[in-house]
């Protein structure tokens, strides 16, 4: 279900994964950033993006510089905040892998900041909405297993 109660459009685990059509790879959680089983954060790599960038987008960023760059863990989803294109507000883009893991950046990538102290592991059970207002609008998406 999406934040508003109404069903994701994405489809689950069981229409696959098209490597073209970046969403399917993911199913939506719910509002807030991805947590484990613990109720625990991942750690993440976060990226600005342009304030009309979608969650397909923030998904093939996080495909690109961050699912097949993990040693030591496995990537495990993203949350995406829109940008507002009227107020000039970036989109935002956090890409979750395993506490324990590193990041091995591409060259290709840029970042804005990277988080490595959250201690989540595991598959992504759950969402938590953070407390900074500027987060509310979040929403996990995590990998189809």
């Amino acid at each position: 279900l999406t934040p508003s109660g109404q069903p994701s459009s994405i489809p689950s685990g069981g229409g696959g994964c098209d490597p073209t059509v970046p969403l399917s790879c993911y199913e939506e959680v719910g509002a807030g950033f991805c947590t484990n089983i613990d109720d625990m954060f991942f750690n993440y790599v976060f990226f600005q993006m342009l304030p009309t960038a979608t969650a397909s987008d923030c998904a093939s960023k996080c495909g690109e510089c961050v699912k097949g760059s993990i040693a030591g863990g496995s990537f495990r989803g993203f949350s995406f905040g829109p940008g507002n294109p009227f107020g000039a507000k970036p989109a935002a883009c956090s890409c979750f892998f395993d506490d324990g893991g590193s990041w091995n950046k591409p060259s290709t990538c840029s970042e804005l900041d990277i988080n490595l102290c959250n201690g989540g592991t595991g598959v992504v059970t759950g969402a938590t909405i953070p407390r900074e207002p500027q987060l509310w609008s979040y929403s996990c998406y995590s990998v189809v297993e």
